[in-house]
């Protein structure tokens, strides 16, 4: 299968939300969100998470989001050289 990967960006949060939810929900041990509290969040916060943070997404041969992969950057000032993926 080919993927096409770019950066995800607030059009992509829809298609975001909804694969992390899925996530949440088939393997919850794999995140420190709930799947509850993830989605009684608005589509703008998934926006939001998109423009804070570096988010990956590969795409199919038909356009579908089949796979994320994120990098957020620490803010405080002694550990901002730090990321996590």
């Amino acid at each position: 299968m080919q993927m096409n990967i770019r950066r995800l960006g607030a059009e992509d949060a829809r298609a975001f939300r909804e694969l992390r939810l899925e996530g949440l929900k088939m393997h919850p041990e794999a995140f420190g969100a709930s799947f509850d509290d993830e989605l009684a969040q608005p589509l703008e916060r998934a926006a939001a998470r998109l423009a804070e943070n570096v988010v990956l997404g590969g795409f199919d041969a038909a356009g579908a989001l089949q796979g994320i992969i994120g990098l957020r950057r620490e803010k405080a000032a002694k550990i901002r050289h730090r990321a996590g993926i």
